[in-house]
């Protein structure tokens, strides 16, 4: 059977990690997936972070595999004639650049449609195309400050501190191929492209669901909850004898707090009144499981 994306053609004009990971999933799904770099260097993680002179980065090869790749100078009118005939093959045009890029390069949305008006034009932005801060650029951790991730990780008497798994980049890549997929389900009904956009912080702010569930309930602040889970239990324990490394992460939560003290030896403590709430915590308190 073919993949679920077989015949799909994107040309992914993005650098770095937001876009080229939401090209690089499209692909494995069986998309076609030409890279378009600049003719100076192209994407520049292609050597950010390199460990072998003149051998791409693992930092390239990780979000890019499973593509084609073509330098195009685009300011460059042969350069330019060549991008509008992949146009005409594309479904898809996926870029990162900054706001007003496209434009002044003269392939803006307008063009696009103009050349091809099947085509999807998928933009991923730092703060969105309109909008007081749609001006800046944005980077992993811009988004993750801007969109609340940075000030819910670490611990409540130390700064907080960004996360590692790339929240904002990759992200921003998830929601930008559900949005394409979307498009391509609407043109198969409509025929017609059509211009998409996805702003980095909002990415980040759709992910802070779960961090918002305390806020939106009752009005009161979170605190960071270092190692502890949502509702204030330890969930990070050092294994035996020790070590940097050496930890184990239990998840215990209602039902499953018997199940632990049964498998740990300690079922003479199951229905200790002691343990019946988890903690009180800035005046809330909540309540256990309870047999």
């Amino acid at each position: 059977m073919d993949k679920a994306l077989a015949g799909v053609k994107i040309l992914d004009m993005s650098r770095v990690q937001a876009g080229p990971s939401c090209a690089q999933l499209l692909a494995f799904l069986g998309a076609d997936v030409i890279k378009i770099e600049d003719t100076v260097g192209g994407d520049n993680t292609r050597w950010e972070q390199a460990h072998i002179d003149g051998v791409d980065s693992v930092y390239y090869t990780i979000f890019n595999n499973n593509k084609r790749a073509i330098t195009l100078n685009l300011k460059n009118e042969r350069g330019k004639q060549l991008f509008e005939k992949l146009v005409l093959w594309a479904d898809v045009v996926l870029e990162n650049f900054s706001k007003g890029v496209m434009e002044r390069l003269g392939i803006g949305y307008a063009r696009l449609n103009e050349i091809n008006p099947r085509v999807i034009h998928a933009s991923i932005k730092g703060f969105g195309e309109y909008g007081p801060w749609s001006d800046y650029r944005s980077f992993e951790v811009s988004a993750q400050a801007t969109g609340g991730a940075i000030a819910s990780n670490g611990y409540p008497d130390l700064p907080p501190i960004p996360s590692p798994i790339g929240a904002g980049d990759s992200g921003t890549g998830l929601h930008t191929a559900i949005g394409i997929l979307a498009a391509l389900r609407q043109r198969d009904n409509s025929g017609e492209g059509q211009h998409m956009e996805v702003s980095m912080q909002d990415g980040i702010v759709n992910l802070m669901r779960y961090r918002l569930i305390r806020s939106l309930s009752i009005a009161t602040p979170n605190e960071r909850p270092g190692d502890r889970g949502g509702r204030g239990v330890p969930m990070i324990f050092p294994c035996y004898p020790g070590g940097s490394d050496d930890y184990v992460m239990i998840h215990i939560a209602g039902a499953l707090w018997e199940t632990v003290l049964a498998v740990i030896g300690r079922a003479d403590l199951i229905g200790d009144e002691r343990y019946f709430t988890e903690k009180i915590e800035q005046g809330v308190e909540t309540r256990c499981w309870k047999s």
